[in-house]
C-alpha cells in the first residue's frame, strides 16, 4: 500500500508540474494574444486614416485629371518657376506614391496581425 501511495503522489507531483507548466504557457498566449490584438487595433486604424486620406487626394485630383500637373508646369512664366514648379510636382506625386504603398504595408500588417489573433 506504501508503495501504491508513493506512485501515486509521485504521479501527482507530476500532473500538478505538468498542469503548472501548461497555465504558464497559457497566460503567456495570452499576453502574446492580447499584445497582437492591440497591434492589429493600431494597424487597422493606421489603415482606416490613410484609406480616407487617399480617398480625399483622389477626390480632389479627380476632376482635373492626369493633365493637371502638366497644366501646372506649364503655366510656368520662367526656366526659375518651372524648376519651383517641378519640385512641387513631383513632392506631390511621391506624396501619393508613398501614401499608396504605406496602405499596401499596413493591409500585409494587418492580415498578418489577423493571422495571430485569429491563430
Amino acid at each position: 500500500i506504501h508503495a501504491d501511495l508513493t506512485a501515486i503522489q509521485t504521479k501527482l507531483a507530476a500532473t500538478r508540474a505538468a498542469l503548472s507548466a501548461i497555465k504558464s504557457r497559457l497566460e503567456r498566449t495570452r499576453r502574446e494574444q492580447a499584445k497582437a490584438k492591440a497591434a492589429l487595433a493600431v494597424y487597422q486604424t493606421r489603415l482606416e486614416q490613410r484609406g480616407i486620406t487617399l480617398a480625399q487626394r483622389m477626390a480632389a485630383t479627380y476632376p482635373q485629371g492626369p493633365a493637371r500637373y502638366a497644366s501646372v508646369l506649364l503655366a510656368s512664366r520662367s526656366m526659375g518657376e518651372l524648376l519651383t514648379r517641378g519640385r512641387f510636382v513631383r513632392a506631390v506625386m511621391e506624396y501619393d506614391s508613398r501614401l499608396i504603398a504605406e496602405i499596401k504595408a499596413d493591409r500585409e500588417a494587418v492580415l498578418q496581425w489577423k493571422g495571430t489573433v485569429d491563430a
